[in-house]
């Protein structure tokens, strides 16, 4: 039998441990504390089974007999209606992170061994989901608590083996021979008439799975900046990637549930068909504004009434936003007698009176391109009277007009717009592309993937970074190494103003001999790929072992050499974009994110 897997496991932690008295967690309890890991004990008592109130007393007698500290939820279980196994893995592992979180264990470590993967992986392709991991990974995590899966390379019945060769008592859950239950047929009916070849043959259909799963994983985050896509660069993409990029705006550690293939599919093709679109994703939206598809909240009414004009300055939203000053169509001028007034949210039927008469909402809406994903929850001022007097972006209605209005109101898009021409030295920023929190995010996964792919170098890695742009980069970059390596510069010039010249030259080469080293190339971003061409080739000429490239941005549409970088932090449409150390005429390259330069229209 293979020994337990303890990478990973923090041992200066204690770890909480899932038990639930089969062989699989018995086995789990017993290795752990033959391989020196601090544990404490959960355990579940669902009250659904005869022996449940047997094994929960077992429990608490290994616990005193071994001194481990022991954890019972005992309340009863209710299911309502759902998934009986999914609502009772949530009951379950919302009671681990209780514990976790009050206890400051480690995080869980739960038995799950061979056969579950295996299963897991069987229905997973029966049902048509695409995952985030096909079988079952090693480690994850559950709303920020860590989960540890030591037992992977067990079977199920080398743990009856080891449990009942050190004469340890299990019990076996009878539920587990109910093929009404997906998991209990595919157990039973497939898994249990496999040969030992044909389940290696499976793990290794799983690994192939899983590296092509890792492998659109990564391409699709070079896509997604702080929640949004750009619309245009989406419909780009091959198929395959769009799916994903999709699943990381939608799906994340917190999210309960997993799309369907044929759930993202369908997605995909409104996306790429539609001129706009408002879609549900379980709590969340899916929508288009300014050019970008982006992930929001689900849109709920809301109503803030207010009873005087001094509590008009203490309503706190994040639908709107209530200010002085700013262009007349967001003003209005009240009086005493339109109090109390009410901000809610439009509703079907809403008019206001202007000077040339009713407006409905609704043709408003479609004149000015209000974007689907925004109409549900835009603002309006409506007076004692239910009048609407006010509508952002069409003006206050033929009574409450004034040189001197009393306060303006803005949809939160719209103060976003507004906001963005506020920054003093950088008016000359279109938008922020992405932001400083992106930024570091992207790089530290970077990092990370580097560290992995370099970890069984035996010589330090050489990383080289291309001046001047990459000095951030780099900088973020190396912090988050973690091996050896060294590093050195090059200036290589091939800007001028806002377009790629196509001029590549060398104006200060490296100090270092780069003969049979493996070299890691740092640009900011890679543009036609001249640049890159000619320092690649040099290097390989000079004798280097291996040269990889790592830019943090990449505009794939202005390739005109076959030339692709290793490791990519984001590709963004063609745009000329300043910061993070990208200039324009050496302007900008302070800025802590990247912004699209608005001289260029």
């Amino acid at each position: 039998m293979i020994a337990m897997d303890v990478k990973g496991l923090d041992l200066s932690k204690t770890w909480l441990i899932g038990l639930s008295c089969g062989p699989d967690s018995m086995a789990l309890l017993y290795q752990c504390l033959e391989a020196g890991v601090s544990v404490a004990c959960a355990f579940v008592n669902y009250h659904h089974r005869m022996q449940a109130n047997e094994e929960e007393a077992y429990a608490r007698s290994v616990c005193s007999k071994l001194g481990l500290p022991l954890h019972v939820l005992n309340d009863p279980f209710v299911c309502d209606g759902e998934n009986f196994e999914a609502k009772a893995r949530e009951w379950r592992y919302d009671f681990f992170v209780r514990l976790v979180q009050e206890y400051g264990y480690g995080g869980v470590i739960v038995g799950h061994h061979q056969d579950d993967v295996l299963e897991t992986y069987l229905m997973q392709k029966e049902k048509g989901i695409v995952p985030m991991v096909y079988g079952l990974a090693q480690s994850g995590l559950y709303h920020g608590m860590v989960v540890k899966r030591v037992l992977l390379d067990q079977t199920k019945e080398e743990l009856e083996s080891y449990c009942k060769k050190n004469g340890i008592q299990y019990y076996i859950d009878h539920t587990n021979f109910d093929e009404g239950y997906t998991r209990n047929r595919i157990r039973h009916q497939v898994l249990g008439n496999m040969s030992y070849d044909e389940r290696m043959a499976l793990l290794e259909e799983i690994r192939i799975e899983n590296e092509e799963l890792e492998r659109l994983r990564e391409m699709s985050k070079r896509y997604v900046y702080d929640g949004r896509v750009d619309v245009g660069l989406y419909r780009s993409l091959d198929k395959e990637v769009r799916l994903f990029v999709l699943r990381e705006l939608l799906e994340d550690d917190f999210c309960k549930k997993r799309m369907s293939l044929k759930h993202v599919m369908e997605i995909d093709d409104i996306v790429c068909k539609k001129k706009d679109f408002e879609l549900e994703c379980f709590d969340r939206r899916l929508g288009l504004l300014d050019g970008y598809i982006v992930v929001l909240e689900k849109s709920v009414a809301y109503a803030y009434e207010i009873s005087c004009l001094g509590d008009v300055w203490d309503v706190q939203s994040s639908y709107f936003e209530v200010f002085q000053g700013g262009p007349s169509v967001y003003a209005v001028s009240v009086s005493e007698d339109d109090f109390p007034l009410t901000i809610r949210s439009y509703q079907e039927g809403d008019f206001i009176q202007m000077r040339f008469g009713k407006k409905k909402l609704t043709r408003f809406f479609i004149d000015k391109h209000i974007p689907l994903c925004m109409r549900k929850t835009y603002p309006v001022v409506v007076n004692r009277k239910g009048e609407v007097i006010l509508v952002p972006f069409i003006g206050c209605d033929v009574s409450h007009y004034s040189i001197s209005p009393t306060f303006s109101v803005l949809q939160c898009f719209q103060s976003v717009r507004r906001e963005k021409y506020d920054m003093g030295i950088n008016t000359c920023i279109q938008e922020v592309l992405i932001s400083e929190e992106a930024i570091q995010q992207r790089v530290a996964e970077l990092g990370a993937k580097i560290t992995e792919d370099y970890k069984d170098c035996k010589e330090p890695l050489m990383v080289v970074a291309l001046l001047k742009g990459s000095v951030p980069f780099l900088a973020d970059l190396t912090r988050k190494l973690d091996l050896e390596f060294v590093y050195d510069f090059m200036d290589v010039s091939s800007y001028a103003g806002t377009q790629s010249t196509g001029n590549v030259k060398v104006l200060k080469d490296l100090s270092g001999d780069v003969t049979g080293c493996n070299v890691l190339i740092v640009e900011d971003i890679v543009d036609t790929g001249n640049t890159l061409k000619a320092v690649k080739d040099l290097l390989k000429n000079r004798g280097a072992n291996d040269v990889k490239i790592a830019t943090f941005l990449n505009k794939q549409e202005r390739r005109v050499i076959d030339i692709q970088a290793d490791y990519v932090g984001y590709e963004i449409p063609d745009r000329f974009v300043v910061g993070y150390g990208m200039d324009f005429n050496e302007r900008f390259r302070s800025l802590p994110y990247v912004g699209v330069y608005k001289g260029e229209e």
